[in-house]
């Protein structure tokens, strides 16, 4: 009979050694992201590296949870549906891993390319577009939502929004290019890990 292993062990690692590597210091790992010709690309901790993702996953969508619990029949059913869509994505994240494993791929990309086709995966491609593109509107739709806020306390004046310098489009186009912009140009995502 053969002896099972964990799936997730740290030999079952579905990661390419010439890619990635770890570090150990007294209080965490280190994760360090690896160019093909071992160029070290930087460095981040494996806590930051789930907090950056944690964070871009749940996204704007962690302000519609109250709303979502009073709709769905309060607090014990929507615990009851999060405890099941939970259930799938934990699923999900192992049969990654498993097919990541048995094909030996490092990215997402290429591991539903080797699983799937090529077909599947430009249809993933154009989904996670997809799914970003609809992430960054819902960012600006609730950046704007408290831009007016902001000014009609800093005004206190209800028709602050006729005034062209207050207007929705003026602020919300002005705090893109002076906000947001500048973040898109980092090489590096590694600051945002800062921004707790």
């Amino acid at each position: 009979m053969e002896e099972r292993t964990p799936l997730l062990s740290a030999d079952r690692l579905p990661i390419n050694n010439s890619l990635a590597s770890e570090s150990s210091t007294e209080s965490s790992t280190e994760v360090i992201i690896r160019s093909p010709d071992g160029e070290s690309q930087g460095t981040t901790t494996w806590y930051a590296s789930v907090f950056i993702v944690i964070n871009a996953a749940l996204g704007a969508g962690l302000l519609e949870f109250p709303y979502a619990f009073s709709k769905s029949g309060g607090i014990a059913a929507a615990l009851i549906v999060q405890g099941i869509l939970i259930a799938f994505i934990v699923g999900s994240l192992f049969l990654l891993a498993y097919c990541s494993r048995l094909k030996d791929s490092s990215t997402f990309p290429s591991t539903i390319k080797n699983i799937c086709g090529k077909r599947v995966e430009v249809a993933s491609a154009l989904c996670i577009i997809l799914y970003t593109f609809g992430s960054c509107i819902t960012y600006l739709i609730v950046i704007n939502d408290q831009l007016s806020q902001f000014f009609l306390f800093v005004t206190k004046d209800s028709e602050f929004c006729t005034r062209w310098y207050l207007s929705k489009t003026f602020t919300l186009s002005l705090s893109s290019v002076l906000l947001i912009l500048p973040l898109c140009y980092s090489k590096k995502i590694d600051f945002l890990k800062y921004a707790r």
